[in-house]
């Protein structure tokens, strides 16, 4: 089995221990136990049970800690031997105050078939213990009684104040004077911290003073260590001991504390559950109790630690079989472009008609690599939009199966025989993905099984698109969608990036295949021989005479920040006297949000919303145009600026990736921090300034002049051959 191989295997076993964890929350979810006032309930039962009985047994138990396993076989059977009516915990029943192990604590005693009641200690409000304390077995302060017996319940937590107890004690001590025993639970013991006055020989603290002076039988609390009694002022102060969790120390057993009332007698036994361990048996059980907490108690969070580690694992173990592609490989020429022309195939998830500039970029390079007597098959969706041009039987069309009403383009069919036949048909020499997901992992696919290299480019920054995930949590979902590129970009053979920023990025991101960055093309003839009568005719459709025309091109969505576009807009028009209307191009899911906010704020006849436009008319706008704005901060090129630059429009856009490459600031354009006022500033400036625009203009023409179709098909032919001549001499790389 090969490196890459173990590789695959390691991330499939990853896969599995994640789709195990998903199982586990759904099985917390369907196995989850509705219950309330457990403790009502309870007392309930016991009274039913113990109806005209003066005489019963009750047990007093101390920490549990969930610890169900050693309650079951241990405790269980010496408090069924002893005959106990019910049991009263002093607290620290629970591991902490989560939701899942009073789930656990219940089904627990559940199975132990003896009424149970909890008194409230620390482990029950841990974090938010307290309200689920509540929820569950009901309020922290609560009484009972029985036959001649009076039980109260305090709260030593601290969550109810000391005087609304002593309050609310006093009352119920007031009552308990009817009965002949009277029983108090705390998960504390008052001993410790509370001296007796040895002047007048009567405890000082008032807590001390309210149980002497109603003469309370007992007090009882949880224990240090073991099992203790101490009579003060006449007052039994009972410290139980442990029935759960790990002992610290050797001599240490679990036991609790059995109370009998027999009439007008009480008696205090305890009682210790014996088990007989050798010295390695009782090391051996002190560790299989140390992991039985940590599996069982907080087994969600160990799945998940065991998925960071092994994600971990295989991301250092994919570093070690990757070494050799952290430099360059310049054993094979670059200049190959004499070479025979190649057969390529591209996969992408949007392509004409719908407008948008991925789908206008492959149709350029598409064109561009034509020219150079190339022979490029384009895999795409089925669109239900009239096409733009006569059908070409060189786009493959694959049916599709649904349509994203939020991307607002359709989702082609993965498993359409079309796709493999019309691939298995061509003699293919590179497949080219433009999508790291849907039909670019198809095309992945088909190429991985025929050893065919695969080269991808990184279009879109995909994490701030996020939002259309229907999963809660936007970091985690961009933690995926890192995931994702990462992962996909290092199984191709080249990365191809339209800017620097770009490329850095995915180097950040831990990339290590081979990445080039090769600007996407402008088709610069389209700019030619346009009629001044023509452009002038499209100038007066969107403004008025004397007008300064502003124009921005951007899909209609969420990701290119219109909002922060209008507002810097509406700024613009109240920072300025200089008259002007924008043509904002596109459509998509926002357009009537942002037709809303037009007619709200005034500016509706400010700004035209002029829908999509063919790429011809589009031209015409850019050169009926005076300067283009532009707010997005998701794009990895932007090119739209440099088309925009080709009609002669300096640029205002939002500083971030794409823009920072295409713009030199003060020559071209302006770059402008994240902010409406410095963006609007800059624009006013245009407006105001006639020179400065003009200069700008001119240079925006020029700088855009680099990029061109040719170009950009002949640097991307280079990249194929360099790829197509490494597969050939490492196929398994």
């Amino acid at each position: 089995m090969t490196k890459k191989n173990n590789l695959n295997l390691a991330l499939a076993l990853l896969l599995l221990l994640a789709l195990m964890l998903i199982c586990f929350r759904a099985y917390t979810y369907l196995a989850y136990i509705d219950y309330k006032a457990i403790n009502a309930q309870q007392v309930d039962t016991i009274e039913a049970a113990l109806r005209d009985k003066t005489d019963f047994n009750f047990a007093v138990v101390g920490s549990m800690n969930n610890s169900l396993q050693i309650f079951d076989k241990w405790v269980v059977p010496e408090l069924l031997s002893h005959q106990v009516d019910f049991i009263i915990s002093a607290g620290n029943a629970v591991y902490d105050g989560a939701e899942s192990k009073y789930q656990l604590l219940y089904k627990g005693m559940t199975r132990a078939n003896i009424p149970f009641l909890l008194s409230v200690g620390e482990n029950e409000v841990e974090g938010f213990g307290a309200q689920n304390y509540y929820r569950y077995f009901g309020p922290f302060l609560y009484s009972f009684h029985l036959a001649d017996s009076y039980f109260i319940m305090l709260d030593g937590t601290g969550h109810t104040p000391l005087a609304w107890q002593q309050r609310w004690l006093s009352e119920e001590l007031a009552l308990a004077q009817r009965f002949r025993q009277r029983f108090v639970f705390m998960n504390y013991s008052p001993l410790p911290d509370l001296a007796a006055d040895e002047s007048s020989g009567q405890p000082s603290d008032p807590l001390l003073a309210q149980f002497a002076a109603a003469r309370v039988t007992a007090v009882f609390s949880l224990g240090q260590g073991g099992y203790s009694q101490q009579l003060q002022h006449r007052v039994n102060y009972v410290s139980v001991g442990q029935i759960g969790g790990l002992l610290l120390e050797k001599q240490d057993k679990y036991q609790f504390t059995l109370v009998r009332v027999q009439g007008e007698r009480t008696d205090f036994l305890p009682v210790v559950v014996e088990k007989s361990l050798g010295n390695m048996r009782y090391k051996f059980e002190t560790i299989k109790l140390f992991l039985f907490s940590f599996f069982y108690m907080s087994l969600f969070n160990l799945l998940v630690t065991i998925t960071l580690l092994g994600l971990v694992c295989v991301r250092v173990y994919a570093k070690i079989i990757k070494q050799d592609r952290y430099y360059q490989d310049f054993s094979q020429a670059d200049d190959q472009t004499n070479a025979e022309p190649l057969t390529i195939a591209m996969f992408t998830n949007t392509y004409l008609p719908f407008v948008g500039g991925v789908p206008i970029s492959i149709d350029r390079l598409r064109r561009g690599l034509i020219e150079r007597q190339h022979q490029v098959r384009v895999f795409a969706p089925t669109y239900s939009l009239p096409l733009m041009t006569e059908p070409d039987s060189q786009v493959i069309r694959i049916p599709s199966v649904g349509f994203s009403q939020k991307m607002n383009f359709p989702l082609a069919s993965l498993w359409s025989p079309i796709t493999r036949q019309q691939f298995s048909a061509q003699n293919i020499d590179v497949v080219h993905v433009h999508h790291p997901y849907w039909l670019g992992t198809k095309g992945m696919r088909l190429a991985r099984r025929r050893k065919i290299p695969v080269v991808f480019t990184y279009h879109t920054r995909m994490e701030r698109y996020v939002h259309y995930l229907p999963v809660p949590g936007e970091q985690l979902k961009a933690l995926l969608v890192h995931f994702l590129i990462r992962r996909f970009a290092n199984r191709c053979q080249a990365v191809i990036t339209p800017t620097t920023s770009t490329e850095e990025y995915l180097r950040h991101l831990g990339v290590s295949a081979l990445i080039e960055t090769i600007p996407t093309g402008i088709n610069l003839t389209a700019y030619d021989g346009h009629n001044a009568d023509d452009i002038a005719a499209v100038r007066a459709n969107y403004a008025s005479p004397g007008e300064r025309l502003l124009i921005s091109v951007s899909r209609l969505a969420k990701e290119k920040n219109l909002d922060f576009l209008l507002e810097g807009i509406q700024m613009v028009k109240q920072g300025t006297q200089v008259p002007f209307r924008l043509l904002l191009v596109g459509d998509g899911p926002e357009r009537r949000h942002l037709q809303r906010c037009l007619n709200a704020t005034g500016l509706a006849q400010q700004v035209v919303l002029a829908g999509s436009m063919a790429p011809a008319a589009l031209v015409r706008a850019y050169l009926a145009a005076d300067i283009f704005v532009f707010a997005s901060t998701s794009e990895t090129q932007g090119m739209v600026l440099l088309e925009a630059m080709a009609g002669g429009c300096p640029v205002v856009a939002v500083r971030a990736s794409g823009v920072h490459d295409v713009i030199e600031q003060g020559y071209n354009g302006m770059k402008v921090p994240e902010s409406t006022a410095s963006w609007a500033a800059a624009v006013i400036s245009l407006l105001e300034n006639e020179d400065l625009r003009a200069s700008m203009a001119g240079n925006s023409r020029t700088f855009a002049q680099k990029y061109s179709v040719a170009n950009m098909a002949m640097s991307i032919e280079r990249l194929y051959r360099r790829v197509i001549a490494r597969n050939q001499a490492t196929p398994d790389r």
